[in-house]
């Protein structure tokens, strides 16, 4: 995990999380993806005096996620913890643990069990759980009703972080009074792109700290190019310093190219992991295929291209936007990171991310 010191920008985010994390708040950081989330949050818990504990829902194939697995993912992160740091009590209690393939009276002994040992964590120091891609499990509410007894169980001895890369998962998880972690939740930060200047100066820190010269027009051009993405921006800095090394062609044309074929893999699958269980997703991808092409779409012009009323096109695109795939800018919608707007152009977007998603 990244240093504290070496995680670019967030001065405010970085000082705000700390205070929530040492104050034993459940609170939120939405965002995009690429936007640096999980680096910050892991890399300010990993710098306190608190035992960190992190779970990320898309370690599990989305055809293999189901709660249970939820449920074993936790369990495993937490045996890696107490083994780590040398807590034999903790590890004893949930090593014969499972959820998997056993009856229902066994997993409801084993979330005591779990249960048991996470209040047993929380007598020996502050506890955070940092629980990532939490869109995930929405189609789960049981594992919110244990997060929610769980809350009332140890908060504020454990602080629990929700991670989403949606617009906003706090509106999410409390959309209604019936919701498990209703009331229970309190700050949401979201983290956004960053401007064109603190992206050119992002990319001039990389390359002064890697040692390499790098043009202003190269920089100026990557930042416009990039739309401001931290995980974009780094992974280009990479791309360039690993390129210049090899003697290849640092052009920025031929540096972005390289970087997008190496990102359109991950990208198809990111697009069918947020369509994965939709109906009709080839409509999804004809949406995004014509925001690509011409930069932005209407109700209307979306409507059109799917064949359904514009009460229906609305759905779609409100999907979209939930997933963090798209953005509203007035009454117009646009794909939010241009690398996948440029990807979604590729003649192979739709067949790829078809092919993952059934």
């Amino acid at each position: 995990m990244k240093p504290l010191s070496s995680v670019f920008n967030f001065e405010r985010e970085k000082r705000a999380i700390e205070f929530l994390m040492r104050s034993g708040e459940w609170f939120v950081v939405s965002g995009l993806r690429r936007t640096g989330k999980t680096t910050l949050v892991r890399s300010i818990a990993e710098s306190l005096d608190l035992i960190p504990i992190y779970v990320n829902m898309w370690e599990a194939p989305i055809e293999n996620l189901s709660l249970d697995v939820y449920f074993e993912m936790l369990k495993n992160a937490v045996a890696s913890v107490t083994e780590r740091r040398g807590i034999r009590r903790v590890l004893n209690m949930i090593e014969k643990i499972s959820f998997l393939g056993v009856t229902v009276e066994m997993k409801r002994k084993a979330r005591i069990s779990m249960t048991e040992a996470l209040k047993t964590l929380c007598r020996r120091n502050r506890v955070v759980l940092i629980l990532d891609e939490v869109q995930e499990l929405l189609k789960y509410p049981e594992a919110f009703r244990y997060l929610a007894a769980l809350h009332d169980i140890l908060a504020p001895r454990m602080s629990v972080v929700f991670l989403g890369s949606i617009a906003s998962l706090k509106r999410v998880l409390e959309r209604h009074e019936s919701f498990p972690l209703y009331g229970r939740i309190g700050e949401e930060i979201v983290l956004k792109p960053f401007d064109e200047r603190t992206s050119i100066k992002m990319l001039e820190a990389g390359f002064d700290e890697c040692g390499v010269s790098v043009s202003r027009e190269i920089i100026e051009d990557a930042a416009l190019r990039l739309g401001g993405f931290p995980g974009w921006l780094t992974h280009f800095g990479r791309t360039y310093v690993l390129m210049r090394l090899r003697g290849e062609d640092t052009t920025l044309d031929h540096v972005i190219g390289k970087m997008e074929e190496e990102a359109a893999a991950m990208i198809y699958g990111e697009v069918a992991r947020a369509l994965y269980g939709r109906r009709r997703i080839s409509s999804y991808l004809r949406i995004l295929r014509y925001a690509a092409e011409m930069g932005e779409i209407s109700v209307s012009e979306a409507a059109r291209i799917i064949g359904k009323v514009p009460s229906t096109a609305i759905t779609y695109l409100k999907y979209l936007l939930e997933r963090g795939l798209m953005k509203k800018v007035d009454d117009r919608y646009k794909i939010a990171d241009p690398v996948i707007r440029r990807v979604a152009l590729r003649p192979d977007f739709e067949r790829e991310v078809k092919m993952r998603a059934l």
